[in-house]
Order: structure tokens, then sequence, then C-alpha cells
């Protein structure tokens, strides 16, 4: 912002990337790749994770390519450490997406959002590694930490994994309530958006 409080317009790369992004959300898959390829090219690196996505899910006329998603995850945690590039390694390390399964190494990926910031995705799925103990040490006391910080964050998942942490711990009717509150939550926020991101699993 200048001193006579005169807002600055995005530079002319960010705009081009917003379009990119809303075209791939529109179900423009193919030209969104076209356009976040260019603009990559030029030395955008944020692209690189839009890039990853667009590769990871596909969309119509471009197929996944779990390896090209890799690859271009990889470039945006290491230009500009872009929290969704991180997420969607852990992702794929996670589901062995065209790798095998990895969960310690997911779990490396997730440990990172959350060391420098309060993702409830990242504190969702280390919750669920340490509840399940896979690729970590099974520590339920460490799962209920990362589910209430995710629920904190709004993820109402996590409120549904607090709930069956307190079934397994013996408390049927605090559980039950839990998992109802969460159900309830998905369902109303369903309706209004199905893509909202307080219902994101990964």
């Amino acid at each position: 912002m200048s001193k006579n409080n005169v807002l600055d317009f995005p530079s002319r790369d960010e705009q081009r990337f917003n379009a990119a992004i809303t075209l791939y959300r529109a179900g423009s898959a193919r030209e969104s790749l076209e356009q976040a390829a260019a603009l990559v090219d030029a030395g955008f690196a944020h692209a690189n994770t839009l890039l990853g996505t667009i590769y990871e899910f596909g969309g119509k006329g471009v197929e996944p390519d779990f390896a090209k998603a890799l690859f271009y995850y990889e470039q945006a945690t290491s230009t500009v450490g872009a929290v969704e590039a991180w997420l969607g390694l852990g992702r794929i390390y996670f589901l062995g997406k065209g790798v095998a399964a990895d969960h310690a190494k997911a779990s490396r990926y997730y440990q990172a959002v959350a060391d420098d910031t309060s993702h409830p995705v990242a504190w969702l799925m280390l919750g669920r590694l340490s509840q399940e103990g896979t690729g970590v040490e099974q520590d339920l006391d460490r799962a209920r930490e990362c589910f209430e910080k995710a629920a904190s964050g709004g993820s109402v998942l996590a409120v549904a994994r607090l709930g069956v942490l307190e079934q397994q711990a013996g408390h049927w009717l605090k559980g039950s309530l839990l998992r109802l509150k969460a159900g309830w939550r998905a369902l109303t926020l369903a309706r209004a958006d199905t893509g909202d991101p307080r219902l994101r699993e990964w």
C-alpha cells in the first residue's frame, strides 16, 4: 500500500493465477492446466501447486498423472513452501496414489504443515495416524490432542473422530453425542456447499 493509501492492484501473474484456479473450479481443466504451465514457465512458482492439483485429480481433458502431481507439489514446497502442496504430498503418500503408501512419510509432510500453521487438515491427519498407529506409534493421547486442534480449526471430521475416541475409552454417551453433533453439522454444511472446507477429509 502506498503512503497515500492507494491500494496496489495484484500483479498480472497473480491475476492470471486466480483466473486459472477459477477455470479449474468451473471444470475447464485443460485450459487451467495450460495457463498454470505458462505461469510456471514465466517463473511464477505458486502455479506449481495448481499443476499438482490438476494432475492429481484430473478433470475434463486431463487424466490424472500422479508422477507429475508429485513432481509439481515438490517444486511448490521447495520454492514457495505452499501449504496445499505439502498437504498434497501427504495425501499422495497416505493414499498411495501412484506410489507405495508410506504413512511415515505422509506424517512428516503433515507435521511440516502443523509446525508452521494451524491448518485443520494437517492436524486431522496427524490425529488419524496416531489413532490408527500407522506410520507412527499408536498414541491415543496424541490423537486426541491433534483432533482437538483440528476441531478448533473447524474440522467436522475431527469432532467425529473425537467421538470415536470417547467411545473407545468407554464413554459411550459422550462419544455418541459428539458423533451425532458431527453428523448433523456435516449435513447442514453439505446442504449449503458440498465443497465447504470444514468437511474436508484430506
